[in-house]
């Protein structure tokens, strides 16, 4: 992938939140219409996040709850697919010369295959356990009028934000590509063959 691609492509996951979500909540204030009396700090001096239901739904389904469904479809597909792969493979006749070195290469690239797929679904999972009560406690807060107590809505919140944590740690410990990027980001000394595994420098 190029680089100019790359900067195309984060800059819309930018954009994209930053026009659709901040501008009409932040600057606009459409999340506090109908809503003005709720729009408070409570008096333990914690401000939790408050909007109207019209912008909660508008941010929690085509924000959360659409990407999740599509997500957890892609990688249902993923798990069918690694289980015919696998039996695929146990259905090689490895007793013929030519098979068993096929199989074994097929072997070594499912095996691949499957680690990754592990790590997406771990990246999946805790997604949904940090964001899924964030979502859905805010959605029922403004449909019940706002009855939830502060101190879940803080804790829901700030289980989201740990999911920006846990991201990082999860891809170091579970592919190689993000080791080396970790430590040529923060300056540790590093053999130039593990730079010679993924990247080539020379293109960057």
């Amino acid at each position: 992938m190029k680089l100019n691609v790359i900067v195309i492509m984060i800059t819309i996951c930018w954009l994209l939140p930053a026009l659709g979500w901040a501008l009409p909540m932040l600057f606009f204030d459409w999340g506090y219409i109908g809503i003005e009396d709720y729009v408070m700090c409570s008096s333990v001096g914690a401000c939790p996040f408050i909007v109207n239901v019209t912008l909660n739904l508008v941010d929690s389904i085509p924000g959360f709850f659409i990407p999740s469904a599509i997500m957890v479809i892609c990688y249902w597909r993923i798990f069918v697919a690694a289980k015919r792969h696998a039996r695929a493979i146990r259905d090689i006749p490895y007793h013929q010369e030519a098979n068993s070195q096929y199989g074994s290469t097929a072997s070594k690239s499912f095996k691949k295959e499957t680690k990754a797929a592990f790590t997406l679904g771990i990246v999946i999972g805790c997604f949904f356990v940090c964001w899924c009560p964030f979502f859905l406690t805010y959605l029922v807060d403004a449909l019940i009028g706002y009855r939830v107590p502060i101190i879940i809505k803080l804790i829901v919140l700030w289980l989201g934000y740990l999911n920006s944590t846990m991201n990082p740690v999860l891809y170091y410990i579970s592919n190689k590509d993000f080791k080396v990027a970790y430590k040529m980001l923060f300056g540790c000394n590093i053999q130039q063959s593990l730079l010679d595994t993924s990247f080539d420098l020379r293109n960057s």
